[in-house]
């Protein structure tokens, strides 16, 4: 798995909050500076799949895809609030 401050190479100080191309958890890295959360600020896939209306197996495919930020805690996954924040903030293009 692919450190979460080095995504494609670059750091995530060089990539852009809204680069399409960043992971979700260079994104989050990009736009709060850490990795670090409080318990309390940590989602489990249940309850994000609820607050989303999709099934736990959508946002499973979603951490393994990198699509979505985790923390991997024993066999579980922990989502960051943040994470969750920054996968729903929408991608802003130039043309």
């Amino acid at each position: 798995m692919t450190p979460l401050n080095v995504v494609n190479g670059k750091s995530t100080k060089e990539m852009a909050i809204g680069d399409p191309q960043a992971s979700a958890p260079a994104r989050v890295l990009a736009a709060t500076g850490q990795l670090a959360t409080p318990a309390a600020d940590l989602l489990t896939v249940s309850e994000v799949a609820t607050r989303w209306r999709v099934s736990k197996m959508t946002v499973y495919r979603m951490v393994h895809s990198e699509q979505l930020a985790a923390i991997r805690i024993g066999h579980s996954f922990r989502i960051p609030r943040a994470g969750v924040e920054a996968f729903l903030q929408p991608v802003t293009r130039s043309t």
